[in-house]
């Protein structure tokens, strides 16, 4: 610790200025800078979290980081590896316990991995699986088809989902829980709304949207453009989305946008159109139903035989998505960016 003392060292690290948190682990940590800068932000976010749940950072307890772990269990693993690495990095250079080894916190670390484990091998035929709809129903059927898709997965008898304590049935149970919280989130008063309609579009955003078709790469790419182009989207923003941050409500669209450290920012109130092709709702519905997602990543990449993944779509395949349709539409690729995408007239 060097001249510092464990009370300095302990001022620095539950500052609320980030560049106090910044200056521990850059200055005083011996880390390397890349690692540095994943524990900086790592632990500010676990800060945050203590500030606004009146949690006590400095000694956390094994109930606060399962507590923090159930509220951040939509991030993906390596993500929470590296919260919890930083978290138990702090506590072991201050000369402290590691809260995150044991008791209740060992527990939901284990149930968490072992549920992300599952998700990343669980191939589409493998997932809960509501009614079948016709293509013409999924591609045209907008809110109402997908208001019926999700309760049969939040509200469906679960004797369809396995037996009690099957890993079938615990998915289902830890979905439903998941989805009630982020709806929670996503309408608390105190979340600003913003509009994502079609009539911001410019001339060129709507020469980008493909023709709906019956296509699981259609139906992603088009929801995926339609959500940056009407709703001003950028890349991260569309990328780390999750099916729990679609809310359907009544007649309405929300759609939940995370900031990078997973906090909520704000919710997009998707509007409609009568013009089917240029209709961020439908399309978004379209994705969702016909691709059966029942949780995890609402964007998922594809392999390259156009199968569907489990994981989440790439920065680099929404760029590629994007110069696609410029090439499709006329428009010259080089011209259209994701930036320029999600930029309102």
């Amino acid at each position: 610790m060097g001249n510092h003392s464990p009370s300095d060292l302990k001022a620095l690290l539950t500052s609320e200025e980030r560049p106090q948190v910044d200056r521990f682990f850059f200055k005083h940590s011996d880390l390397a800078s890349t690692t540095a800068e994943t524990y900086s932000a790592s632990w500010a976010d676990f800060l945050s979290w203590c500030a606004s749940h009146n949690h006590e950072s400095i000694p956390a307890s094994h109930d606060t980081i399962a507590d923090y772990l159930e509220d951040r269990r939509h991030y993906s693993l390596s993500t929470i590896r590296n919260r919890l690495s930083a978290i138990s990095f702090v506590h072991k250079h201050l000369g402290l316990g590691d809260p995150t080894s044991g008791g209740r916190a060992a527990e939901v670390r284990k149930g968490i991995t072992q549920e992300k484990r599952e998700e990343e091998t669980q191939s589409p035929s493998e997932q809960l699986a509501g009614r079948a709809y016709s293509p013409s129903e999924i591609i045209g059927g907008g809110l109402s088809v997908l208001k019926d898709y999700l309760s049969d997965l939040r509200d469906g008898d679960a004797s369809g989902v396995g037996a009690e304590g099957s890993p079938q049935r615990d998915r289902w149970e830890s979905w439903r829980g998941r989805h009630e919280q982020a709806r929670e989130t996503w309408l608390d008063p105190l979340i600003s709304v913003d509009e994502a309609s079609p009539i911001k579009m410019t001339e060129g955003q709507r020469k980008l949207i493909p023709d709906p078709a019956f296509s699981l790469s259609v139906m992603r790419n088009r929801a995926v453009l339609l959500l940056m182009a009407t709703g001003g989207l950028s890349r991260p923003e569309t990328a780390r989305m999750d099916l729990v941050d679609i809310v359907v409500e009544d007649d309405r669209l929300l759609a939940g946008v995370r900031r990078k450290n997973g906090m909520p920012d704000r919710a997009l109130h998707v509007r409609k159109s009568e013009e089917l092709g240029m209709c961020p709702v439908r399309a978004i519905c379209a994705w969702i139903v016909g691709a059966g997602l029942v949780g995890g990543p609402l964007f998922r990449a594809f392999d390259a035989h156009g199968n569907m993944k489990s994981s989440r779509i790439g920065l680099s395949s929404i760029n590629r998505i994007v110069q696609n349709a410029a090439e499709v539409g006329g428009l010259d690729p080089e011209d259209w960016t994701p930036s320029r995408l999600q930029s309102a007239p």
